[in-house]
C-alpha cells in the first residue's frame, strides 16, 4: 500500500526580494492524509489527486488556498486537500531581519494505494471560510500561554472538531500544534466553544456531525503595543456602485477624467463591520473625497476570522477606495428663441 503526499510542494517565488526565502516547516504525515480521505471515495475503493494552491502569510501559515486540479473530477479529493492545508505551515520570509509576507506555493496530494473494505475510517471535512462567531482579538491575547508570552514566541495550532447541532464546535483534538511544550495546543482548545459555524451546507442538509480542521495562529505581535493585526480577510461587504455615487462630494463641473485615491484606517467592530475610520491619505486633497471615503465605511464588512487563523474583530484594517471619474459632459447651449 502506497501513500504519499507526492514530491511536496514547489514555492513561486514573490516579490519582494527575501534575504531568506519561505521553507516548509511542517508538511502533514500519510496519517494525517488518511484521515481525511473523501468517505464516499473511501467506501468504492476510489484512489485520487488533488492539487491546491496557497499564498503564504507572514507568519507562514497557508491562506487563500484553491483547489487546481482535482482527480476524479466530483469525487471530494479537492475539497479533502482544502481541509488538509492547516496542517501545512512555512518558516516565513524574512526581509531585512523581519518576517515579510509574499510567496505562493502549489501542494500536490496523492491519494492511493488504498482499496475498499480495508476498515480505514475516512470522513467528511467541511472547509469553513465563513465564521457565524469566532474569538476576538483581546480574547485570543488573553489565551495566550503564559511559558511562550514569557519567551515571546509565536505558534500555530490546527484543531480537528466536529460540528453540534447548534454549528458550535466540540470533541476537539488538536492536529497540529507547532512548536509543543508551549501551551499553544490547550490555549487553542480553550478558544474552540466560541466558534459557531454555519447550520445547514448549501443544498440545506444539516451540518451536525461534520469534521471541520480549525487553525489558531498566535502571533507575538499580540503580545506588542503597536496596532493589532488583522491578517488577510475577505470582504464580506462592499458599497455598491450607486451607494458609492450617492456619496460624492459636490462641487463644479469637472472637464477632466479625474482618479481619485482614499486610504482608511478603520477599527473591525463586531460582524466584522468596520468603525471609527480615519483617513490615512486622499488624492487630490481638500475636496471632500476623505469625507466620503469615511461615511462609505458604513457599506463595509469582512470575516471575523482568516483562514491562516488570526480574529479580525478587535483588530484595525486599511481600505484603500478608488474612483475613476469620467468628465461631465457641458451643459447644453440655451434654446434659441
Amino acid at each position: 500500500m502506497a501513500l504519499c503526499l507526492a514530491a511536496l510542494p514547489q514555492l513561486v517565488r514573490a516579490e519582494p526580494k527575501y534575504d531568506r526565502p519561505p521553507d516548509w516547516l511542517r508538511k502533514p504525515s500519510p496519517n494525517d492524509l488518511i484521515a481525511l480521505w473523501p468517505r464516499d471515495a473511501l467506501a468504492r475503493g476510489i484512489n485520487g489527486r488533488a492539487v491546491i494552491h496557497c499564498k503564504v502569510s507572514e507568519q507562514g501559515a497557508l491562506f487563500d488556498c484553491t483547489v487546481v486540479e482535482e482527480s476524479p473530477a466530483g469525487a471530494g479529493f479537492g475539497q479533502a486537500g482544502l481541509a488538509l492545508t492547516p496542517q501545512f505551515l512555512m518558516r516565513p520570509g524574512i526581509k531585512d531581519g523581519k518576517p515579510v509576507p509574499g510567496g505562493e506555493v502549489t501542494i500536490p496530494l496523492n491519494f492511493t494505494g488504498l482499496t475498499r473494505g480495508q476498515g480505514l475510517p475516512g470522513r467528511t471535512s467541511l472547509t469553513i471560510s465563513y465564521w457565524y462567531d469566532a474569538p476576538t482579538y483581546a480574547e485570543v491575547a488573553a489565551t495566550y500561554p503564559a511559558r511562550a508570552r514569557t519567551q515571546k514566541a509565536g505558534g500555530h495550532v490546527t484543531l480537528n472538531c466536529s460540528l453540534k447541532k447548534d454549528a458550535r464546535l466540540g470533541d476537539c483534538d488538536i492536529a497540529m500544534e507547532e512548536p509543543r511544550g508551549l501551551g499553544f495546543g490547550e490555549a487553542a482548545r480553550k478558544l474552540a466553544s466560541r466558534f459557531k459555524g454555519p447550520l445547514t451546507l448549501q443544498d440545506g442538509k444539516s451540518t451536525k456531525g461534520l469534521d471541520t480542521q480549525v487553525p489558531i495562529t498566535f502571533a507575538p505581535e499580540m503580545l506588542a503595543d503597536g496596532p493589532p493585526m488583522t491578517g488577510h480577510p475577505h470582504w464580506t461587504a462592499t458599497p455598491t456602485v450607486g451607494q458609492m455615487a450617492g456619496l460624492l462630494p459636490k462641487g463644479p463641473r469637472r472637464t477632466e477624467a479625474l482618479t481619485v485615491r482614499v486610504m482608511l484606517d478603520c477599527a473591525v467592530v463586531a460582524e466584522g463591520h468596520v468603525d471609527d475610520c480615519k483617513v490615512e491619505s486622499e488624492t487630490p486633497s481638500g475636496q471632500g473625497y476623505g469625507e466620503t471615503g469615511v461615511a462609505m465605511s458604513k457599506f463595509f464588512a469582512m470575516t471575523i476570522w482568516t483562514s491562516e487563523g488570526l480574529p479580525t474583530v478587535g483588530g484595525r484594517v486599511r481600505i484603500p477606495i478608488r474612483y475613476d471619474l469620467p468628465a461631465e459632459p457641458a451643459d447644453p447651449p440655451p434654446a434659441k428663441p
